[in-house]
C-alpha cells in the first residue's frame, strides 16, 4: 500500500515561508522544491517505490505546502529511504554533503554471522571479552584472523551475509 511520510517544508534549523504571508503558496512551493533538491543531494535519489514530492495540507489559516516522501510500505528499500529522509534530512540550506554510510566492525559482523551471544555490561572490559569470544569463534570457523582485524563492512552487506546460509 502506498503511504507517505512528512519531511518538512524546509531544513528544520532554517526560517521558512509562513502561511498567511504575501505570496505564501508560491514561495512555499519554491522552498519545497529547493528542499527536495537538497535532500536528493545529501541522501541520494529515491529508490524504486519511493518518491519525494510537495503535498498541500489544510490549515486554519489556509493551506500549506510540505515535502513528503511517498513510499510503498511493502517495499523494504522504499521504507528505509522514507525513514532516512525523516531522520537525516538536511538541517540547514548548507547541509549538502552526502551522508556517510555507516561502517561496522568485523567483530559485529562475526557476532551476527556466527550467532554469538554475549551478555556484557557496558564497559571497556566487556568489549574486550566480546572481541576475544568473536575471534575464537571465527578461528573455529576457519576465518583468517590476520586479514579480519582491518575489515569494515557496510551495514547492508553485514545483514545480507549474516542472514545467508553458511557456505560449505
Amino acid at each position: 500500500m502506498r503511504d507517505f511520510m512528512e519531511i518538512g517544508s524546509s531544513p528544520c534549523d532554517e526560517p521558512c515561508a509562513q502561511v498567511g504571508e504575501d505570496n505564501y503558496m508560491e514561495r512555499g512551493r519554491e522552498e519545497c522544491k529547493r528542499f527536495i533538491e537538497l535532500i536528493r543531494k545529501k541522501l541520494g535519489d529515491e529508490p524504486p517505490g519511493a518518491h519525494l514530492a510537495t503535498k498541500t495540507f489544510p490549515h486554519d489559516f489556509g493551506s500549506y505546502a510540505e515535502v513528503v516522501c511517498y513510499f510503498e510500505d511493502s517495499d523494504e528499500e522504499a521504507n528505509r529511504y522514507a525513514y532516512l529522509c525523516e531522520s537525516e534530512a538536511p538541517r540547514t540550506w548548507q547541509d549538502d554533503q552526502p551522508l556517510q554510510k555507516k561502517q561496522y566492525s568485523v567483530t559485529a559482523y562475526l557476532s551476527c554471522r556466527l550467532k554469538l551471544t554475549v551478555e556484557a555490561e557496558s564497559s571497556h572490559m566487556a568489549g574486550i571479552v566480546a572481541k576475544a569470544q568473536a575471534r575464537a569463534k571465527a578461528q573455529e570457523s576457519g576465518f583468517l584472523m590476520d586479514e579480519i582485524d582491518e575489515v569494515v563492512t557496510e551495514a547492508q552487506e553485514v545483514k545480507d551475509l549474516a542472514l545467508a546460509p553458511p557456505q560449505t
